[in-house]
């Protein structure tokens, strides 16, 4: 599989349409004195590459740690969870609700094979950073040939 890279057709097209969807959900739930969508919904994740790894980067704010799941399998990451909805507050009190709840979910495949072992999780300031250490790559390895006595 190719490297990841942040430019040409495929990415302008995965970012336009992104967009697009953005657009959409906003302008129909923006402004509504009911809950955004109380139903999945995507938050933004950018996605680094190195010569060590990968780097993943999810927005995810009020949301706690202990609900959000994280999976690697088969070159694949899925980050799921939720952002559960603030009942603090009446129903006939709200004057505008802008932010989405629910559950969420996203799956990346990987460009490359990484130590599944080494991989480290982190959430700070409604960030959630993930280090995806890529696994070595096996290079030529020189064999050293015995010689043996003849009978």
């Amino acid at each position: 599989m190719p490297p990841f890279t942040s430019s040409g057709p495929l990415t302008s097209l995965i970012r336009s349409r992104d967009g697009i969807s953005r657009f959409l959900a906003e302008s129909v739930s923006r402004g509504s004195h009911t809950p955004a969508p109380l139903t999945d919904w995507n938050p933004a994740v950018d996605i680094f590459e190195s010569d060590d790894g990968l780097t993943l980067k999810a927005d995810l704010p009020g949301i706690n740690p202990k609900d959000i799941e994280l999976r690697v399998q088969n070159n694949t990451v899925t980050l799921g969870g939720e952002r559960k909805y603030d009942t603090e507050f009446k129903q006939e009190n709200v004057l505008r609700i802008e932010r989405y709840y629910g559950r969420f979910t996203r799956t990346f495949t990987l460009p490359s094979a990484v130590k599944l072992e080494a991989i480290e999780a982190e959430y700070r300031n409604g960030v959630l950073t993930i280090w995806l250490p890529a696994l070595e790559k096996a290079g030529p390895k020189q064999i050293k040939i015995r010689v043996g006595e003849e009978n």
